[in-house]
This record gives structure tokens, C-alpha cells and sequence, in this order.
């Protein structure tokens, strides 16, 4: 024996919503704030969770500790709540696309992949960051005196340096030493302040190489975003067709249900007459087999429905909880409209909208910079540096300080440092390879304006013929229901068979159902060429 608890019943869940529409509270989730009817994309983020199940309360104790023993043992089971948290019992396609952005898991984890590009340009800035560092150190040394008398030096060193290096090519560089020897009579601190800098004349000069690390992060992250972007077209593109599909899994199940009352009604007829001797038996015989087959067309269409409502649930909805429990109607759709498009204007748009083609133009660029970082590479090294030194000494660390900065008379050096490998093969070959790659990337970014143009000429062409399917198929279905008719009445004068009247019937419901799938796909195609164009953003008002 089981016993089972069960969950608050779908009426109270559905007033509990509500109550909670009429309190006009504003909906929010990770990444993204609704103001309807637009969308913002933003950094907010205040999902609400619950726990996984509902529990059966209890006051007395005893009781509590019995159905926890009668879990214990696989006899209580507590059932999943009939729908997830503040579920709509009536989804539009606007409640879908909201629905998607806000509770999509493949969304959410898109955002992420966003944050961690940018996150990647600060640490393509850590070479030019300010840097600082401390050391200290105890040393001995051994050494030899007047007349190879050996002895030994002992003391301690102190050492503060504060570096920094600039996108210029510049290097400056303030170094502090203080060093104390133990044992020795006198001015025993000597303390050393100075300042160093160098510049790049050839390799590793000005911002165009010193900064290529940091474009190209900040391009990666373009490029990231423009991959995120991708990602909802896609995401609000399915939860597209995922509605379509469940409204025309709907509709085939109601002209299922239709077409089966139909048959039930005709095998009643013949009934009847069989009755009474109007009718061979095998008239009767085949209203009974179309029933039943008609009856097999309800259990597969109520199948289909049930797969169609799922793809659409894990479209918006990212909880366990109540998932499979949750009964939703769906709001219909308006009639499909013809639609003129142009396509010198759809491919203008793509090539201003759609994020594979922004990438392409990114990866351009980025090979752009990468070729320029090369060359520069390919250089030699030459660099002018100066330093000045002042140096005190005292009998402790303050004075030996304090004296370096009185030195009149300070130490200082003025030089050029070059150096260039003998072959320099790699950095040459470094260089064409970036050089090659920039080739590569204009090719395909060529390659890409070809594929758009091509792909908007077949979804125009694909959109005008789903349109004359429909307009075909509408008039197939008002002929078929006139023929119908025009039997209908002819059998109740008793000219025409059952056999022709189910055939008539079955061609009926066949019209319907192209009637429906036509009118899915043309409206798939619509979005199809929103989706290649990627204008379907900005029609959701849907802002990064």
C-alpha cells in the first residue's frame, strides 16, 4: 500500500499566480530586465527558487516521525508540484519569448561566456599595470685583504624598486638600496636612490604594437558578444518554431477528434439502417474499421502533441520542479499574411545585423592587428636607456638615505642596447603567416557576403512558394468540405455508398491537415528569413 502526498491543487496554484499579476510585480532573471512590451538586456538578477517539492505539514510530532519512517522505507513519496514557479496557465508567443530570455538554460550560460571575455581585456593590460617590490636579504662574503690576509664581510640589504611600462615603448623604473655591514667602525649604511628609463626605438615601439595584446582582447570580446547575440537569434528562432509546432500539434488532434466523431456518427447511421435491412453488412463492417482507424490517427496525434509541448517547455523554463506536470493553453496565432520583401534591402540588413557577418569583420580586424604586432616583432631590438644613481652613506639607514640625496655629484649612464637573432627566421615567418591569415580572413569575409545573398534569395523564394501552398491548399480544404456536403446529403437519399462517403471524409481531413502544415511552414519561413537577416532582435526590441 502507498500513501501518496500530493500538491496543492492546479486551481490554487493558478489563483495563487493571480493574485500575484494583480500586485503588479515586475518579473526579473540573470542578465536580463523585462519592461514590456521591450526587452533590456542588463547585469540584474533576482530569480526566485523554490524547494524541489511541497511538503505535508504536520503539528504533532509522532505523526511527522512516522511518515518519515514510512519514507525510510519507500511507502511515503512526495510528488513534484503541478507547475514551476509563477507559471502562466495561458502562453502567448510574446509570454514564450519572455519566457525563453529569462529562464533558457543554453542563455544563461551564454552570459557567461560573455563576462569571461571581458574579463580576459583586463589581464591583456597586466604588462602595463604599476609594479612594485620588496626585497631583503643577509648576506657574508669572504675576501682577501692587504698582504692575503682573508676576512669576511657580513651585513644585510634592503631593496624597493617601482616600475612601469607604457604603451609607448617607454620603461621608467625608481629603485631604492640601503646596505648595512656588520662589523665595520664608522659610516657602516651605504644607500643608493635612483631612476631608470628606457625607450624602444625599433621593436616594441608605439601603441600600435604595444597595445595589440589589448585590441585584441577587446575584439575577442566583441566577438563574444556578437557569438551571444547569435545565440539568442537562435534561442527566440526555436521558441518560435517550438510554439508553431505545438499549436499545429493541437490542431491536428482536434481534426483528429473531428474526423474520428465523424466516422462515430456515419457507423451509427449504419447501424441503424443494418437494422432495419437498408444496408449491407458490409457497409457497417467498414464504418466499424474506419473508427478504428480514425481512433489510432487520436492516440497518435494526442502522442504527438505531448513530444510538441515538451520542445516547447524546454524552451522556457530552466526548473525541475513541476515540469512535466505543467498544463498549459496556448493563445492562437492570427491568420498567416502574403508579405513583399526586397532582397537588395533584406541583404543590406544582414550585413548590418547578422553576428556571423560582425564576426568575420572582427576576425578581420584582428588579423589586421596580429599582422601589425608581427612585423613589428620582426625587428631588431634597439633601445636607448639612461640611468642616474645617488649614493649617501652614514652610520644608520635614515642618514645613509638622507645623504644620497644631497649628492652633488651623481652616477649615471647613457647608452644604446641592440640586438637582432642572426637568421631572424621565425619572426619573418611569423610575420607572413599573420600577412597570410589577413589574406584568408578578407576571402572569407567575401565568402560570407556570397553565402547571405544566396541564402535571402532561397528564404524569399521559399516564403512566395509556402504562400501559394497555403493559398492552394485553403482552396483544396473549402472544396473537399463542399464535396463532403454535397455526399453527405446524397447518402441520406440513399445514392451513395459508405465507401465513398469515408473516402470523401478521410480526403476532407487530409485538406485540413496540409491546410495546417502549410500554414506552419510559411510561417517558419518567415522567421527563417528574420533569422538570416538577424532582424528578429531588434523586432523584440531586444538590446544587448
Amino acid at each position: 500500500q502507498e500513501i501518496w502526498v500530493l500538491p496543492p491543487s492546479r486551481r490554487e496554484r493558478t489563483d495563487r499566480f493571480t493574485k500575484m499579476e494583480k500586485h503588479g510585480k515586475r518579473e526579473r532573471a540573470s542578465g536580463l530586465e523585462v519592461y514590456p512590451p521591450a526587452i533590456t538586456m542588463n547585469e540584474q538578477s533576482g530569480e526566485r527558487t523554490r524547494s524541489a517539492f511541497n511538503w505535508v505539514h504536520v503539528r504533532s510530532m509522532p505523526v511527522l516521525m512516522g511518515f518519515a519512517c514510512l519514507a525510510c522505507f519507500g511507502v511515503v513519496r512526495a510528488e513534484p508540484t503541478g507547475a514551476p514557479l509563477d507559471a502562466p496557465s495561458t502562453i502567448s508567443i510574446e509570454d514564450a519569448v519572455v519566457l525563453a530570455l529569462k529562464r533558457n538554460h543554453t542563455v544563461r550560460i551564454g552570459e557567461v561566456e560573455v563576462r569571461k571575455a571581458e574579463e580576459a581585456v583586463a589581464t591583456a593590460s597586466e604588462p602595463f599595470e604599476l609594479t612594485a617590490s620588496l626585497n631583503a636579504e643577509t648576506f657574508r662574503s669572504k675576501q682577501t685583504g692587504p698582504s692575503d690576509y682573508p676576512y669576511s664581510v657580513e651585513g644585510n640589504r634592503q631593496t624597493a624598486t617601482l616600475s612601469k611600462q607604457f604603451t609607448t615603448g617607454t620603461a621608467v623604473e625608481l629603485s631604492a638600496e640601503s646596505t648595512a655591514y656588520d662589523g665595520v667602525p664608522g659610516d657602516d649604511h651605504y644607500a643608493s636612490v635612483g631612476v631608470g628609463l628606457s625607450q624602444s626605438l625599433l621593436r616594441n615601439r608605439g601603441f600600435a604594437a604595444n597595445r595589440a595584446p589589448i585590441r585584441v582582447a577587446q575584439r575577442r570580446a566583441d566577438y563574444s558578444r556578437e557569438a551571444f547575440r547569435q545565440l539568442l537569434i537562435d534561442t527566440l528562432s526555436d521558441t518560435h518554431y517550438a510554439y508553431f509546432d505545438a499549436i499545429l500539434a493541437e490542431e491536428n488532434l482536434r481534426v483528429a477528434q473531428e474526423s474520428l466523431a465523424l466516422a462515430r456518427q456515419l457507423h451509427e447511421e449504419n447501424r441503424r439502417r443494418s437494422q432495419v435491412g437498408s444496408i449491407a453488412p458490409s457497409d457497417l463492417l467498414q464504418a466499424e474499421a474506419e473508427v478504428a482507424l480514425r481512433e489510432e490517427r487520436v492516440y497518435q496525434a494526442e502522442g504527438d502533441l505531448v513530444a510538441a509541448r515538451n520542445r516547447l517547455k524546454r524552451m522556457i523554463s530552466d526548473q525541475m520542479e513541476g515540469l512535466v506536470e505543467w498544463d498549459f493553453s496556448l493563445a492562437s496565432l492570427p491568420a498567416p499574411e502574403s508579405r513583399i520583401m526586397d532582397l537588395r534591402g533584406e541583404y543590406d540588413v544582414a550585413c548590418r545585423e547578422r553576428p556571423d557577418y560582425r564576426q568575420a569583420v572582427i576576425s578581420l580586424d584582428i588579423a589586421d592587428i596580429e599582422r601589425i604586432r608581427e612585423e613589428n616583432a620582426s625587428l631588431p631590438a634597439l633601445d636607448l636607456y639612461a640611468r642616474m644613481s645617488f649614493n649617501g652613506q652614514s652610520s644608520d639607514i635614515g642618514g645613509g638615505l638622507s645623504d644620497s640625496f644631497d649628492d652633488t655629484s651623481p652616477n649615471y649612464a647613457v647608452g644604446l642596447k641592440l640586438s637582432r637573432s642572426i637568421r631572424n627566421g621565425s619572426a619573418d615567418a611569423r610575420a607572413a603567416m599573420a600577412g597570410l591569415e589577413r589574406t584568408r580572413m578578407r576571402m572569407t569575409l567575401s565568402q560570407l557576403e556570397q553565402s547571405i545573398l544566396l541564402d535571402l534569395d532561397s528564404a524569399i523564394a521559399r516564403i512566395s512558394s509556402n504562400w501559394k501552398r497555403l493559398e492552394s491548399a485553403r482552396n483544396s480544404r473549402v472544396l473537399a468540405e463542399r464535396s463532403l456536403e454535397a455526399e453527405q446529403k446524397r447518402y441520406q437519399t440513399g445514392t451513395s455508398s459508405t465507401f465513398v462517403l469515408i473516402r470523401l471524409q478521410t480526403d476532407l481531413v487530409n485538406a485540413r491537415i496540409r491546410e495546417l502544415v502549410t500554414g506552419n511552414e510559411y510561417r517558419k519561413s518567415l522567421i527563417e528569413l528574420d533569422r538570416q537577416t538577424g532582424r528578429i532582435l531588434s523586432d523584440w526590441n531586444i538590446e544587448m
